[in-house]
């Protein structure tokens, strides 16, 4: 009768991005005009698509020379702070509105941990969020404008003005940087007779954690890291994000 996911009283996931998200609008624009093919007309270009094989590997090799600065770091958590608490993400999902009871949510903790740099040369920063659910797609909307307010093409106060009852237009952060890191079963622990209990978090020198940590960082952190050498989406979303940019600006409108 056991269900690890509704037994769990709260949930932590982790996003990791590459440091080259948090570069401004005119240093990622700078690089693609230096990169991309100017024979190629830009509405020609499909923006789920829009690079040749040749223009991706010169703007990883572009990209994968930046590392974040504390400005941006700064920024980035001042971002991510902003979530913490309840509040409605009616605008960070699909087909809901602020008056929908099930909007809100509750975000006990989002906080960035120390970069890292993998095997090619890229430096990632983990980003890891503590809440009670998440709506379909929250978590990676939720990144996209972080990322955007670090960067200058958004800010805190715009995020502020997304948890109102105006409709906003949020982008989606790529699917590859996101992954679930701990479900914490602490009402079902205190459960009479419930035996051994689910914890992975509480002694980091046990069996099980060190199992978990070295899986996580072996096996999923690295498949990521390895998918964008090979994929580049990330480099395909910054693009889309700047044209997304253009046109959004995050104007609230009435719903």
């Amino acid at each position: 009768t056991f269900c690890a996911r509704t037994q769990r009283d709260k949930v932590r996931y982790q996003y990791i991005l590459p440091s080259f998200a948090l570069s401004s609008s005119e240093s990622v624009q700078e690089i693609f005009d230096k990169v991309m093919n100017k024979e190629i007309n830009e509405k020609e270009r499909n923006l789920k698509d829009p690079f040749t094989k040749e223009e991706k590997i010169a703007l990883q090799n572009e990209f994968r020379k930046i590392r974040v600065d504390t400005d941006a770091l700064d920024k980035l958590k001042e971002a991510l702070g902003t979530y913490e608490g309840t509040h409605k993400f009616h605008n960070y999902t699909s087909g809901k509105t602020f008056n929908d009871a099930n909007a809100s949510r509750y975000i006990l903790s989002f906080t960035v941990q120390d970069p890292v740099v993998d095997k090619h040369g890229m430096e990632w920063i983990p980003c890891q969020v503590v809440g009670q659910s998440f709506l379909l797609h929250q978590i990676r909307k939720m990144m996209s404008m972080a990322m955007d307010a670090a960067r200058g093409s958004s800010s805190t106060d715009i995020m502020k003005q997304s948890f109102t009852d105006k409709y906003m237009n949020v982008n989606t952060a790529p699917a590859q940087g996101l992954f679930l890191d701990m479900s914490y079963f602490e009402s079902f622990n205190r459960r009479p007779n419930a035996g051994d209990p689910l914890d992975w978090h509480s002694d980091p020198t046990s069996p099980a954690t060190q199992r978990w940590k070295e899986f996580k960082e072996g096996k999923v952190m690295t498949h990521i890291m390895d998918e964008e050498e090979r994929q580049g989406n990330f480099v395909d979303y910054l693009y889309t994000q700047e044209n997304h940019n253009k046109y959004a600006n995050y104007d609230a409108v009435d719903e």
